[in-house]
């Protein structure tokens, strides 16, 4: 008998059910007894349930999609917590700087773009109507330029954040909506406009005789008069070139402007020139860069994720107003932040927001007494630190070639360097990681992989011996015991890379296009990773030689095919998710597995320091073990012999 649409049976008995999705987040879901047996009566009433229900999801959808009217009292209510949030964040800009003038003038622009953001239909982009109200208003075609990036990068209503619309709504009770999502981004635009025209007029007399100027500013809020003024030559995207003499209204002569992102330079600047370009504007042009002079090979995402990191912490000034205080912020950033933070999706976030909540929880983990009821706090490795810094120090070395170039040679003003934490990575005696030990390695290769197993997803259930799939889940961890070549020199393999019809056979590791990206020839960590590694000869026995041809006949260029068929997470990475991490979960299950002083276990790298050990212990030259291993060492390290002693 056919299936009843929307019913399922439960000791006998049908019961309706069906899910109606309301909003994105909004799921309803609906299960009700038929109080039948039978299929014919059942489906007679599953089908006028089932009527009825879809009248109601759509009258309820079109209910939430109207949502709750903003009343006069939410929308006041909404603009002076924001108003004044707002303003009081900003007027920190002018304690954190010794050009005052400058920041005025670049709320002014922050402030022009607002208004602009509250237009009817709030297109990103100025037409020439605008264009032409603000050239009237003072601005120059620089300005201008200035009040458009603004526009596009946090002033638009699709700026304001998500989290806070929703506390908003969650504070006055209402249904989320579309309605409801855009009234309250829309008062919270006007808001933050209306914030940063206050704050550009702190600078003025009457505000600053005042008691409290914050508060003088906030009682402004709602008087129309009180709006920018002397908008003309003051914006940090003008140049202005005037003489002491001349008034503050005095526009900029279109002889001197200019269209390069450029200004006159403050004179307690410390680069040759002032940029206006922000740091997040110079991203790309970075990147592309150190990838064309082969300072970043492969890929590339962190060391792009780390520059986005930066111009978020550090608000994405520009570049001209950088100082030396932003390393110290970034780093300081790095040591709150855990690990495992999910950069990408804190990046449309004000930092400072974010920050205070990450602290919050980290003061709550450590006064905790029973830390399992609390949400852990890792902090990040100094290593990672160190990483990130390493990382942007290389782009102020670039910068310091144009925006960055400072006004003493050779005295860079970012010195990321400086900031490295000291001793990160203690020496000690004791890894991190520990090594294998032979009997578990050779407990390991009894798993079902190796001795017959079901193929597909089932790699790891017992089949007949003759179920053997030689493939990269059964070769790799074999080919990395007998050659202690590291994991990416053996998933990198080419098949151009195998020596087979040779007195010893080998296997070459060097750069190839298969690691790299675009085109790039990549592999090699350092020059001794370039080696020829022998093949032992029970890789050999096992059958290594057919399955080389076999690969050959088929077309591949890959040793293992299977590992490259993403272009991202590949290689290595794409069988230690997808072999390696269920083998490990099989061999836990069978054996106790070591574990170091940090609580990490034994992993792939771990074969390598066993293979590395087995040299040491049994008084192999150190130079031939370097020749093998891909080291350079020549002063006769004795870490691996101890290592592999200890574990032993």
């Amino acid at each position: 008998m056919a299936s009843i649409p929307h019913t399922y049976i439960q000791s006998g008995r049908y019961y309706f059910r069906r899910r109606a999705r309301l909003t994105e987040s909004l799921h309803a879901h609906v299960t009700m007894a038929l109080g039948t047996r039978e299929p014919a009566l059942a489906r007679h009433r599953a089908a006028g349930l089932s009527v009825r229900f879809t009248e109601l999801a759509g009258r309820v959808a079109m209910f939430i999609e109207r949502g709750d009217r903003l009343t006069q009292a939410m929308i006041d209510e909404i603009f002076d917590a924001e108003l004044r949030t707002c303003l009081d964040d900003l007027l920190l800009g002018f304690h954190a700087t010794d050009d005052p003038q400058s920041v005025a003038g670049s709320y002014r622009t922050a402030a022009a773009a607002f208004r602009l953001a509250q237009r009817p239909v709030a297109a990103r982009e100025i037409g020439e109507q605008e264009r032409r109200r603000l050239l009237s208003q003072g601005f120059n075609e620089n300005s201008i330029e200035g009040v458009a990036a603004d526009l596009d990068r946090y002033a638009h209503p699709d700026h304001v954040a998500t989290a806070l619309i929703e506390e908003w709504i969650a504070a006055f009770g209402m249904l989320p909506s579309r309605a409801s999502y855009g009234a309250i981004a829309a008062v919270i635009t006007r808001a933050h406009g209306r914030a940063h025209e206050l704050a550009s007029r702190y600078l003025d007399s009457e505000i600053q005789d005042a008691i409290d100027p914050g508060a003088a500013l906030a009682r402004r809020a709602r008087d129309e008069s009180f709006r920018p003024a002397g908008l003309a030559g003051a914006l940090p995207t003008a140049i202005s070139v005037q003489s002491a003499a001349a008034p503050a209204s005095t526009t900029v002569p279109a002889a001197v402007t200019t269209s390069d992102p450029v200004s006159a330079t403050p004179a307690n600047s410390r680069f040759l020139v002032h940029s206006t370009r922000r740091f997040s504007e110079v991203i790309e042009e970075v990147a592309a860069a150190m990838k064309a002079e082969k300072r970043w090979t492969g890929d590339i995402s962190q060391q792009m994720r780390v520059m986005r990191s930066f111009s978020w912490i550090t608000g994405d000034k520009a570049l001209g107003d950088s100082t030396h205080l932003d390393v110290g912020e970034f780093k300081k950033a790095l040591q709150l932040l855990p690990k495992g933070f999910q950069w990408k999706e804190h990046f449309d976030q004000p930092y400072e927001k974010v920050a205070k909540r990450i602290n919050a929880e980290k003061v709550a983990y450590e006064r905790a007494t029973d830390k399992s009821k609390v949400k852990p706090f890792v902090p990040r490795q100094p290593v990672t630190i160190n990483r990130d810094l390493s990382y942007m120090s290389t782009v102020a070395g670039y910068l310091a070639q144009n925006e960055w170039a400072p006004i003493i040679p050779n005295n860079e003003v970012l010195k990321f360097t400086r900031a490295l934490i000291r001793n990160a990575k203690p020496k000690g005696t004791t890894p991190i990681r520990p090594p294998w030990k032979v009997s578990q390695l050779r407990d390991l290769f009894t798993a079902p992989v190796w001795t017959g197993g079901r193929g597909h997803l089932q790699r790891l259930h017992p089949a007949p011996p003759e179920d053997v799939y030689q493939d990269a889940g059964y070769w790799l961890p074999l080919l990395l015991y007998y050659s202690h070549a590291a994991l990416n020199e053996i998933a990198g393999l080419k098949l151009d890379e195998v020596s087979l019809d040779t007195p010893v056979p080998f296997v070459t590791v060097q750069n190839n296009n298969l690691r790299g990206t675009d085109d790039e020839l990549l592999g090699e960590k350092r020059a001794a990773r370039g080696r020829d590694i022998p093949l032992h000869r029970e890789i050999m026995r096992l059958g290594f030689r057919p399955y080389v041809e076999a690969m050959r006949e088929e077309g591949h260029a890959a040793l293992f095919p299977e590992l490259w068929i993403n272009t991202r997470k590949n290689g290595g990475a794409h069988f230690r998710e997808r072999a390696w991490m269920p083998l490990m979960t099989w061999a836990e299950q069978r054996m106790t597995l070591p574990k170091g002083l940090n609580g990490k276990g034994v992993d792939l790298h771990s074969i390598r320091k066993t293979g590395s050990g087995f040299y040491a212990v049994e008084n192999v030259p150190d130079t031939v073990r370097a020749d093998i291993m891909g080291h350079a060492r020549a002063d006769g390290d004795e870490r691996p012999a101890l290592q592999l002693s200890r574990a032993e």
